[in-house]
């Protein structure tokens, strides 16, 4: 193949990669910023959650965020808890999501990463509360 029609081709596949992306990334809404949604953070013993997005892609909700761990804290296990509140205030989702890596170590990245995506739209002036629930939380619980 002649070399001016792979440049033509190559030039043209990232004329159409970037007019996809971009088509995408205008589908994205941020509810926080645009004042949509809250974002309420419960606070936790040890890891919490640091950071959380909240954006719209079409019917698709998504909810991502940071997870992280105090220095010298110790190895544990566990989810984020996320419930979901209409503006009144009264719950109507619940979920979990876990993060990445799955064990939140003593030693390493004190960040980890989580994402969850569910099939719906929230309304207006609803409420996102996440909070981190270890593990330890649930044997703490038992006594």
């Amino acid at each position: 193949m002649d070399i001016r029609i792979q440049w033509f081709l190559f030039i043209l596949f990232i004329g159409m990669t970037t007019v996809v992306m971009s088509t995408n990334a205008s589908d994205r809404v941020n509810l926080v910023k645009e004042g949509v949604v809250l974002v309420e953070y419960v606070p936790s013993k040890g890891v919490y959650v640091s950071k959380a997005y909240v954006y719209q892609y079409g019917d698709e909700l998504v909810i991502s965020g940071k997870v992280r761990r105090p220095y010298g804290s110790f190895a544990v296990t566990g989810h984020v808890d996320i419930e979901m509140l209409d503006p009144e205030g009264t719950t109507f989702k619940k979920t979990t999501a876990t993060h990445t890596p799955r064990i939140v170590r003593t030693k390493g990245p004190r960040d980890m990463s989580f994402t969850m995506r569910l099939p719906m739209i929230l309304p207006k002036g609803a409420t996102v509360r996440l909070g981190y629930h270890s593990a330890l939380d649930k044997a703490l619980s038992c006594k």
